[in-house]
């Protein structure tokens, strides 16, 4: 779907664990702000796992729930730490809403977020990956009421 107000692409993706993320009939975009939703369901995952998802493309990470601290300080590590892979081309950024609602993280991820290869750029393609079905509902109808906005 597309975001009205910014243009960006949003792939709203369902997983039980976020080393299954995949985009059903699609590639994963070439860059793109990974949104993780997640709450208790949804485990962690290792440095390698989160290094995986960077070199597929993700060269922005935001995390929401209980856990998202933790998500964070993987993804940090991932980006530095040598048995992950070669030093990446660029500054991973990540952060974490742990204590915000989850509207602040959505309007994070779709606004705030900008290129680590050229800060005057926002990125066009956001994954926001959800742990439950309830989660799902209430990014999409966060969505929708964005788009009549606009």
């Amino acid at each position: 779907m597309v975001h009205a107000p910014t243009g960006h692409t949003v792939s709203l993706v369902q997983v039980e664990r976020l080393s299954d993320l995949q985009l059903t009939g699609e590639a994963l975009p070439d860059e793109f702000v990974l949104l993780i939703v997640g709450d208790e369901r949804l485990p962690g995952i290792s440095v390698k796992e989160a290094r995986s998802l960077v070199d597929r493309g993700a060269i922005y990470i935001c995390a929401w729930g209980p856990h998202s601290d933790d998500f964070e300080e993987t993804f940090d590590h991932a980006s530095f730490l040598p048995e992950c892979g070669p030093e990446l081309s660029f500054t991973l950024m990540t952060t974490s809403h742990r204590s915000e609602p989850l509207e602040e993280a959505l309007f994070f991820a779709l606004y705030a977020t900008h290129s680590p290869h050229d800060p005057d750029l926002e990125i066009d393609n956001i994954v926001i990956v959800v742990a439950s079905e309830e989660l799902n509902s209430r990014c999409y109808d966060w969505l929708m009421r964005e788009n009549q906005k606009s």
